[in-house]
C-alpha cells in the first residue's frame, strides 16, 4: 500500500491472518483486505469504496460471527457493520451523523458510542443493541464536535470524549469530558483548551487511560476516566501529539508505559508513569452510596439528598455545564447515613449546573436546571 493514506487497521480476533485496512487514494476510499497476516493486500477490490473516510474499525465477536463496525467522516452515513469483511455491509438511514470514532464497552459489550464530528450532528450517541438503534443526550456537549470516545473499564456508565468547537477560521479546542451517565450529560475534565485526538485505554492496566491531546501533550488517568493528570516531559515543546498507545505488555501493577505519536516530531515512549490521582476511583465498595437533587429544574432553593455507608471525608461542590467550580456547599467528615442540604440558586444565572459529591475513592454527580 505504498502511497496510500492508511486510516485504521483492525484484526479478525477469530483469524489473525485476516486484517483489514481503511486507505484513500486519489479521492477514493475504501476497506482493503488482507488473508495472510499483512503480507500483501487486495487494493484493486476496495470495499465499502466512497468518497468519505472510515475512520475507525472495531471488531466484535457475537456468537459464532465476528462483525466489524466502521466510523465514517465526510458522510451523513457515519456507521457501518459487516459480518463478512465488508463484502456487504449495513448503513443505518435512520442515523443521520458523520463520526470519527467509536468504541465498545469492555464490560458491556451490547453498549457501544459513537463520536459525532458535527458535520451532520455532534454529540456522543450510544446504543444497547448493537448499532441497531441509537440514542443521544447532549447536555454538556452543546454545540460542540466530538473527536473520539472511550468507555471506562470499571463501570459502563462511565465513558469520556475529547471535543473541539467549529469556526469559521478552524477548530478550536475544548478538552476532555466526562459522563458519569452513559452518555446523559456531560463536563469538562481535564485539558481545557486542548484538541483530543485519541483517548486510548490499557487493557493490561485497565483503570488507566491516556489521551492525544495537541500541542498540550498527553495527559493520563488513572481513575477509570474520572480523573487526569498532564505528564509530557520529554516530548519536544512544539510536538502536536495525534495517537497514544499502551504496550500489551504490564509494567507494574500500578505503573504504565504510553506511547505517543506526534505530526511530524517521530514516535515517543514514556518512562514508567503512575498518576497522583491512581486511588481516586470508585470502588465496589464505595463509601458513597446516593446523590439527589430536588426538585431538578429549580429558580430559587433546592435539596440535596446524600448517603454514606462508612465514615469518609467528602465535599459537595456546585459546577457549571463546563466543570468549573461554581460554589463549595460543604467539606467535612461524614458519619453513615442519609442527610439533606438546601442549595440556594436564586442568584445563580439560568443554565444547567452539576452537583458533584466527592471522596477520596469515589465521585457521583447529579444534574440540576435552574430556571428564573
Amino acid at each position: 500500500m505504498e502511497g496510500k493514506f492508511v486510516y485504521a487497521l483492525a484484526q479478525d480476533p477469530r483469524n489473525p491472518n485476516v486484517w483489514l485496512a481503511s486507505i484513500r487514494d486519489d479521492g477514493s476510499s475504501g476497506i482493503a483486505i488482507s488473508t495472510d497476516g499483512g503480507e500483501t493486500w487486495d487494493i484493486d477490490n476496495l470495499k465499502a469504496e466512497s468518497s468519505a473516510q472510515i475512520l475507525d474499525l472495531i471488531p466484535k465477536i457475537e456468537g459464532d460471527s465476528t462483525f466489524f463496525f466502521a466510523a465514517r467522516a465526510n458522510s451523513p452515513r457515519g456507521f457501518l457493520f459487516s459480518s463478512n469483511y465488508f463484502a456487504n455491509f449495513y448503513e443505518l438511514q435512520e442515523l443521520t451523523v458523520s463520526s470519527r470514532d467509536l468504541d465498545v464497552s469492555p464490560i458491556d459489550s451490547s453498549l457501544m458510542f459513537l463520536a459525532g464530528d458535527k458535520l451532520h450532528a455532534g454529540g456522543v450517541f450510544r446504543s444497547r443493541d448493537n448499532g441497531k438503534t441509537w440514542l443521544k443526550d447532549e447536555s454538556g456537549l452543546e454545540n460542540l464536535r466530538v473527536q473520539c470516545v472511550a468507555a471506562s473499564a470499571y463501570d459502563p456508565s462511565i465513558v469520556v470524549c475529547g471535543a473541539d468547537s467549529l469556526t469559521a477560521s478552524g477548530s478550536v479546542g475544548k478538552g476532555i469530558y466526562v459522563s458519569l451517565d452513559t452518555g446523559k450529560t456531560w463536563r469538562l475534565a481535564a485539558a481545557a483548551g486542548a484538541k483530543v485526538y485519541q483517548i486510548a485505554r490499557s487493557e493490561t492496566n485497565p483503570r488507566y487511560l491516556a489521551a492525544a491531546c495537541g500541542e498540550d501533550g498527553v495527559w493520563i488517568s488513572g481513575s477509570w476516566g474520572t480523573g487526569w493528570e498532564k505528564f509530557s516531559d520529554g516530548l519536544p515543546d512544539s510536538a502536536s501529539v495525534r495517537r497514544v498507545a499502551f504496550p500489551r505488555y504490564s509494567v507494574s501493577d500500578s505503573e504504565v508505559v504510553v506511547f505517543a505519536g506526534t505530526f511530524m516530531s517521530g514516535l515517543y515512549k514514556s518512562e514508567p508513569i503512575k498518576t497522583e490521582v491512581a486511588e481516586n476511583f470508585p470502588t465496589k465498595k464505595s463509601p458513597l452510596s446516593e446523590l439527589k437533587v430536588f426538585p431538578t429544574v429549580v429558580a430559587n432553593v433546592a435539596k440535596i439528598k446524600f448517603a454514606v455507608a462508612k465514615r469518609v471525608r467528602a465535599s459537595l461542590e456546585l459546577t457549571d455545564e463546563k466543570g468549573s467550580l461554581v460554589k463549595k456547599i460543604s467539606s467535612a467528615y461524614f458519619e453513615p447515613g442519609v442527610r439533606e442540604v438546601e442549595l440556594n440558586v436564586k442568584n445563580l444565572p439560568a443554565g444547567v449546573y452539576f452537583v458533584l459529591l466527592k471522596s477520596d475513592s469515589s465521585l457521583l454527580t447529579a444534574k440540576i436546571i435552574v430556571s428564573k
